[in-house]
């Protein structure tokens, strides 16, 4: 089975966009925006992993960037 790329599970789940836009304190726009680009600004990119891990109970090793 192919990991789920974090581009792919930010497009389709607007609750953990929602939630990692209010942790990271930015507009939920800009996350649907990183999804579609496929690119995470770097200074964003150690919280957002960690909120995913945390919200979705996944290693990452569970998916790729």
């Amino acid at each position: 089975m192919k990991k789920p790329q974090i581009f792919d599970i930010l497009q389709d789940n607007y609750q953990l966009r929602k939630i990692i836009s209010d942790k990271l304190n930015t507009r939920i726009v800009n996350i649907e925006r990183w999804a579609q680009r496929k690119s995470i600004p770097k200074w964003y990119q150690d919280q957002l992993f960690s909120i995913i891990e945390t919200e979705l109970k996944l290693s990452r090793e569970h998916f790729e960037c």
